[in-house]
């Protein structure tokens, strides 16, 4: 009776270990398959840029960097670079980060340390009704990608050699876009009459793009006062911007009224950034669950972006994108002629903002704090 029992337990643990064997090798197959879609949208992105390494937002687009997408961009080439090795990507990178250097405001005066809103292909910022200008994310996430390109070079060249561009921006951003309660105000817009004055609403994702920029900056050169500043956010936000109620995120306070719509895209992109960078918090494990349940809903018009930062948030508390998600999104959304990435299903606008957050979510990137 004793053998006849080995011999079935031998023969389950036998099982037992063929099927993990072979849930193994799909685990592997599905990575391999995720990370050659992220380098097709990487080398989507490199396809776009100049020589002079701007990045336009789309093929077809006159404008660049509109609302940062092009530092977006670029940090997915610094994932590229970090998984693969390839020095095209470390040459993408730094070739826009020298752009960017040379597109930011220089001045003495208010605006020193800040970037347009938009520029165009020959790096002349684009001018029109309800101009803006000094959004915060964009000067954050310059010393952010000069944080990257250290961490996965192993040089601090690039990082020496813009350090005052660096103390610049940051300094624009604890000047102008700090509010009295230490969150950070969107960015600055000129009426009619050609008076600027802040646009004072306090994106939840905006105090995301500010820490790693802060964090970026008291890594690279040691300041306090960036420290603090970085502590703060990543102390306050939760309670500020968070909803047990709701369970996730507000897209933004403005007069002290928090936006809880679900209206297009601004109530998505927070669910899964600050989880990404802040980890596996109360706050970020229901607003990561609150993604995940808007996620597997299937809308048609669902954008592929949710599944992206789905693909963070997941990151960030220790888990990993679906197969089913990490599929829907390969299959439905990505152009493999191009290596775009798609809007929606039915919107097939391939911008390299897309582009860059399913890079990141395909390759489980860390902040790189």
């Amino acid at each position: 009776m004793r053998e006849k029992k080995g011999r079935h337990l031998t023969a389950a643990l036998a099982a037992a270990v063929l099927a993990a064997l072979l849930l193994s090798g799909c685990g592997r197959a599905n990575g391999e398959k995720n990370r050659a879609a992220a380098v097709k949208m990487a080398d989507f992105i490199l396809s776009l840029q100049q020589k002079d390494g701007a990045i336009p937002d789309t093929a077809d687009a006159e404008s660049v960097n509109e609302d940062s997408n092009m530092e977006y961009a670029l940090m997915a080439l610094a994932a590229a670079y970090r998984s693969t090795g390839e020095e095209k990507y470390r040459s993408g990178l730094e070739r826009g980060i020298a752009w960017l250097a040379d597109a930011e405001v220089v001045e003495d005066g208010k605006w020193n340390g800040s970037w347009w809103y938009r520029y165009g292909r020959n790096g002349i910022p684009l001018h029109g009704p309800g101009d803006v200008r000094g959004v915060d994310t964009t000067s954050a996430l310059f010393v952010y990608l000069l944080y990257l390109d250290q961490e996965y070079t192993g040089s601090g060249a690039l990082a020496e050699r813009y350090q005052a561009n660096a103390a610049a921006a940051l300094e624009f951003v604890l000047t102008e876009n700090r509010t009295e309660e230490g969150f950070f105000a969107s960015s600055f817009r000129r009426d009619e009459g050609d008076n600027w004055s802040r646009y004072e609403v306090c994106y939840s994702a905006d105090q995301g793009d500010v820490w790693l920029g802060l964090q970026a900056g008291a890594l690279l050169y040691g300041k306090d006062e960036y420290r603090q500043a970085a502590d703060f956010l990543r102390k306050n936000v939760p309670p500020v911007f968070f909803s047990e109620r709701e369970r996730r995120y507000c897209t933004g306070i403005e007069d002290g009224r928090p936006d809880w719509s679900e209206q297009g895209f601004d109530s998505i992109q927070s669910q899964g950034f600050l989880p990404w960078m802040w980890g596996k918090t109360k706050e970020n494990k229901a607003s990561v669950r609150w993604l995940r349940a808007r996620a597997a809903e299937n809308h048609p018009q669902e954008y592929f972006l949710t599944a992206a930062f789905l693909g963070l948030g997941e990151t960030g508390i220790g888990g990993a994108l679906s197969e089913k998600e990490c599929a829907r999104l390969i299959e439905n959304g990505l152009d493999n002629a191009t290596g775009g990435v798609y809007d929606t299903p039915r919107d097939h606008t391939e911008s390299v903002n897309t582009a860059a957050f399913c890079v990141l979510a395909l390759l489980a990137s860390p902040t790189g704090f």
